[in-house]
């Protein structure tokens, strides 16, 4: 049965990617049954919103009960380098045991004094040709593609960096987990859902990305070779002469991630589920370190917005929901499912029953892993990268999408229900008489307050 509005007119389901640039993404969003609202189309009665960009608060109050939200206002203060270390360092001295997946950072400038300390006792140590000397990767916080970023050990190299200021020190992970002679990290992807309550889902495929020399430990002759020490797929690009050669896709500098970890699981004699659960407790845990925050922000912008209905005015205080299993370590998500494949189960209602959240997100967190097959949490990512360079890409990321859209469970049901009850209420507004009883919401005169209004109207010699 095709929906229709109060007009007669057949509803379809309206996608404004107007700041969105990645061509999977388009397609996928036609393929899932939207269609893509024209640039020059300014109407804002769009079913979802993709954007590159972050949101603002005032954003989220403009939205209405049918629509969603590609992201979380607030969420850059685990995307941005130095917010990021910030929040997990103050996790640390409160939860070390439960916070150690993280190497070390320094946020410049706040800690330069402590970079110093560090960098000034490698001196005597490479003086006497020790190996395997402290080195720290200085990345810029709000730096993306391995643009900005420089190795150092020793104080000289430090000053040889025009400028250090809002950048992270972080230690670099000694002893990492080698593919076939390479380091590599993981990019894990993972679909916030809600904030309040915390639903997060895991997918079950992303990408293992190869540094494209061969791996020896940073030394003073070396620290310069980024093809070695950086992961980064733009760095990396077009640099692949030192990988083996081979008609699979596999021997690429980037590999499926679900591949890697079977062999990473092989080799270390574990199963390949205990690397997922790992995995899943440092996206957990460092989502939690700003839960509260993000929680706060989302029903501030829900309170202020003029088109919200009054069970979205407050955060709801069911006892499901504030308590729902919603992610926990042990690999359990709202309702039991499992922090993992797939997490296309269309989110109709949280367990309470409160409606969905209006914004969703997803997150790309870099994972390395060192011999002992701990894993560290590089950083995150807001929006991450949805560019195919390769066949690979175009796969995981297209499904990636396709199964995040599947999981929104939208219809054109809702706004013709949203557009229906709109009018009804305006022709209350216009029609009801004033002995009725009924609500009414008396605009102000203008938009002084209302003492002042008062002051200016009251003498009217």
């Amino acid at each position: 049965m095709v929906q229709t509005d109060v007009h007669g007119k057949e509803e379809v389901l309206v996608a404004n990617l107007h700041y969105c640039k990645y061509e999977v993404l388009h397609k996928a969003v036609v393929n899932c049954g939207y269609t893509i609202q024209a640039e020059n189309d300014t109407d804002e009665n769009w079913d979802l919103c993709w954007s590159d960009l972050s949101v603002s608060i005032e954003r989220v109050s403009r939205l209405k009960s049918f629509q969603r939200l590609n992201h979380f206002p607030g969420m850059l203060e685990i995307c941005r380098k130095a917010s990021l270390s910030r929040h997990l360092n103050r996790m640390c001295a409160r939860l070390p045991h439960e916070y150690s997946f993280f190497p070390r950072s320094l946020v410049l400038d706040d800690q330069l004094d402590d970079l110093i300390g560090e960098l000034k006792k490698n001196k005597a140590k490479i003086e006497s040709g020790a190996t395997n000397v402290p080195t720290y990767i200085l990345k810029p916080s709000g730096g993306t593609m391995g643009r900005g970023i420089t190795l150092v050990q020793t104080l000289q190299q430090l000053q040889e960096i025009p400028d250090i200021s809002n950048m992270v020190a972080q230690a670099y992970v000694p002893n990492p987990l080698l593919l076939d002679g390479f380091k590599f990290d993981i990019r894990i992807y993972a679909l916030v859902a809600s904030i309040d309550p915390l639903r997060i889902f895991l997918y079950d495929e992303g990408l293992a990305r190869l540094a494209t020399d061969s791996y020896h430990a940073p030394t003073a002759d070396n620290l310069r070779s980024a093809t070695m020490h950086l992961t980064n797929y733009a760095i990396n690009r077009g640099t692949q002469s030192g990988l083996p050669q081979a008609a699979s896709s596999s021997a690429a500098t980037k590999r499926p991630a679900s591949e890697v970890l079977q062999a990473v699981a092989h080799a270390g004699n574990v199963s390949k589920a205990s690397l997922v659960n790992k995995i899943a407790a440092i996206v957990v845990k460092t989502v939690l370190a700003v839960q509260p925050l993000l929680a706060h922000t989302y029903h501030t912008g829900l309170s202020v917005g003029a088109n919200q209905q009054t069970s979205d005015q407050q955060p709801c205080t069911h006892w499901g929901h504030m308590f729902p299993d919603a992610v926990s370590p042990n690999g359990k998500a709202a309702g039991n499912r499992p922090v993992g494949p797939p997490f296309n189960t269309p989110i109709t209602t949280n367990p309470c029953g409160c409606a969905p959240s209006k914004c969703f997100e997803i997150l790309g967190f870099d994972i390395l892993f060192d011999e002992q097959l701990q894993p560290w949490l590089l950083e995150v990512n807001h929006s991450p990268s949805f560019a195919c360079d390769t066949k690979l890409d175009y796969q995981v990321k297209s499904a990636l999408i396709t199964d995040t859209l599947l999981a929104l469970n939208q219809t054109s049901a809702e706004k013709a229900a949203y557009m229906e009850h709109e009018c009804k209420a305006l022709a209350q507004r216009l029609y009801a008489p004033a002995s009725s009883g009924l609500p009414t919401r008396r605009r102000p005169l203008s938009g002084l307050p209302r003492s002042r209004q008062l002051h200016v109207s009251w003498p009217m010699h």
